[in-house]
């Protein structure tokens, strides 16, 4: 990113307060225990910790508050909001799953790494970044008694390397450092910052009218009883009523039958391994199980390098024997992603350098003048290596307006016997 650039998108025109991203991220617990959405079961009972965790662009510039929710001893998950007013909607996505990855052991591995490769450098700045979304690293700014600066980018789910200098993300999944903000269209400069004061606007209004929903008054009361505000609250303003959510499930076919999740979580085995992740997800869906080392070999990829997207249909329909037609939409489409789930196929989110599976939607049926629909993706990511995350993920944020494809697997009628 230019310096012209970095500094327009650094004003404080463009700056998210960290208490107003607070608030967006109540709110969003609330709305999520309040609709009993799949995954927030027990948040009634959830605290969100005091400071976020910043998360910063490749730019520089701060990206996302990250704001952990404790439950009792532990983390339940995390509700991330834009930190820069230009990414639109306030809350970015909220995690059902644990963090995935550990601060301290990222922060000693690092230190081993400078160590062994980088001892001639000294360290002038460490920052947590997204170097591809939602991927992050610790980013070390390191100079030499020369003079010489260099960035070292180490990931923290499996203390990778990655290289620096920033990639072309749409030929390849994998370890393609970019900075989200740089990619941004220059129309989201405009309409970012609208969408955001208007959203902002109204969320204060409403804590603003409804005291009972201040946290200090929540965590005095009984889970029964927080239960019942949050209700009655969403009641009040319908949003019970005009909320649908469709997640991928199947019957028990019992007396008493309720749904139950079918849809596993495969986290990737290495850092470039996320499309062949999300592909046996798909695939194991359909109880077509593969490893990803046989993924990888039917997407011609060696097993340490990522996987270019042209391949991604055609692996999946040697997988199948051709029983199966892979599709890929160059575009992100809201109706498309909400028919998929209908007709109770997973598919494929490759937003740039990255791949996850998607099993299930969720939105508010309300139009808001310059205001977004509420629409949400319940996202399996394999990111972290080794351990993966569920997410409920903004659709009306800036990931979507950058991507370049969604890949489906549809099921058809074959002459096969």
């Amino acid at each position: 990113m230019d310096k012209e650039k970095r500094a327009h998108l650094g004003s404080r025109d463009f700056a998210v307060n960290a208490k107003n991203a607070k608030l967006h991220a109540q709110f969003h617990l609330y709305s999520g225990v309040g609709t009993r959405s799949r995954g927030f079961k027990g948040w009634e009972l959830g605290r969100i910790a005091a400071r976020p965790t910043v998360i910063y662009d490749l730019s520089g510039l701060p990206l996302f508050y990250d704001f952990p929710v404790r439950r009792g001893r532990g983390y339940v998950g995390f509700i991330r909001t834009a930190a820069n007013k230009v990414l639109g909607d306030p809350v970015v996505s909220t995690q059902v799953t644990p963090l995935g990855w550990n601060m301290n052991a990222a922060q000693n591995e690092l230190r081993k790494l400078m160590r062994k490769k980088y001892s001639k450098y000294t360290t002038k700045s460490i920052k947590l970044v997204c170097y591809s979304y939602p991927k992050l690293a610790l980013s070390a700014e390191l100079v030499s008694r020369s003079k010489e600066t260099k960035t070292l980018l180490m990931d923290v789910g499996d203390f990778t390397e990655i290289p620096p200098e920033p990639g072309t993300p749409r030929e390849r999944l994998g370890q393609v450092p970019y900075s989200l903000l740089n990619d941004l269209p220059e129309e989201w400069e405009k309409s970012g910052p609208k969408v955001w004061k208007k959203v902002n606007q109204e969320t204060e209004d409403l804590f603003r009218k409804e005291k009972k929903l201040d946290p200090t008054h929540m965590y005095d009361l009984a889970s029964k009883e927080r239960l019942e505000v949050i209700d009655q609250v969403l009641l009040e303003y319908e949003l019970i009523k005009l909320y649908t959510e469709r997640v991928l499930d199947f019957c028990c076919h019992t007396g008493d039958c309720k749904d139950h999740e079918c849809f596993c979580l495969h986290p990737q085995e290495n850092n470039v391994h996320c499309a062949r992740a999300s592909a046996q997800m798909m695939l194991c869906y359909w109880r077509y199980c593969y490893s990803q080392h046989e993924i990888a070999q039917a997407f011609g990829a060696p097993d340490n390098q990522g996987t270019s997207p042209n391949a991604i249909v055609p692996g999946l329909e040697s997988l199948t024997n051709n029983c199966f037609d892979a599709t890929r939409h160059n575009t992100a489409g809201w109706t498309t992603c909400e028919n998929e789930i209908k007709e109770r196929r997973p598919f494929m989110s490759c937003i740039p350098g990255h791949a996850r599976a998607c099993a299930g939607t969720r939105k508010w049926n309300i139009w808001i003048i310059n205001q977004p629909q509420p629409r949400y993706l319940y996202i399996f990511d394999p990111w972290p290596p080794n351990t993966g995350a569920i997410y409920w993920e903004n659709f009306n944020t800036t990931n979507y307006s950058t991507s370049y494809g969604m890949y489906t697997l549809e099921r058809r009628t074959t002459n096969h016997a």
